[in-house]
């Protein structure tokens, strides 16, 4: 299953919010449910709660700070957000994300198409999957000068990000 640094996301609803696409799922660490994500689409920031036996779990929220800042270390922010400061926010939209592009690859893998490339637009906010059955399909999209941030998936391996 898809996960960032021991972090994953289960569970995701996704719906409309006033301002765009909401999303809510359950936040797991190392296989263990630690907490729950929000984003309602309402203009504001998104909700990030880790508990423990229901209570708030600061050991956790200090594992999850450092996960965020060692992920945008390795992979900065591109295009028009390449100035901002990441945060949790960003680093939960990294990983359903992620977990959404693992869903794709499945079902294209399905269909014979085991290889697999997402690329940004210039501006950095529009994400675009390709899937074929074309082992050139990797070096081929870093050729296109319209794809930025181009990442390759070849197996469900390249979706763990340790």
């Amino acid at each position: 299953m898809a996960s960032i640094l021991g972090f994953q996301i289960k569970n995701i609803v996704k719906f409309q919010g006033r301002e765009g696409q909401g999303c809510q799922g359950d936040i797991y660490y190392n296989g263990k449910k630690v907490g729950w994500y929000n984003d309602m689409a309402d203009g504001g920031m998104a909700d990030i709660e880790f508990w423990q036996n229901g209570k708030h779990n600061k050991d956790i929220c200090a594992v999850f700070d450092k996960a965020v800042t060692d992920y945008f270390k390795r992979f900065p922010l591109t295009g028009l957000m390449k100035d901002m400061d990441p945060d949790g926010e960003m680093f939960m939209i990294a990983l359903v994300e992620l977990t959404e592009f693992e869903a794709k690859y499945k079902f294209y893998i399905q269909t014979g198409r085991s290889y697999f490339v997402t690329f940004e637009d210039k501006s950095g906010f529009e994400t675009t999957c390709i899937a074929s059955s074309d082992p050139q399909l990797y070096s081929k999209t870093k050729k296109d000068k319209t794809a930025f941030n181009v990442k390759e998936y070849k197996s469900l391996s390249d979706f763990i990000i340790q």
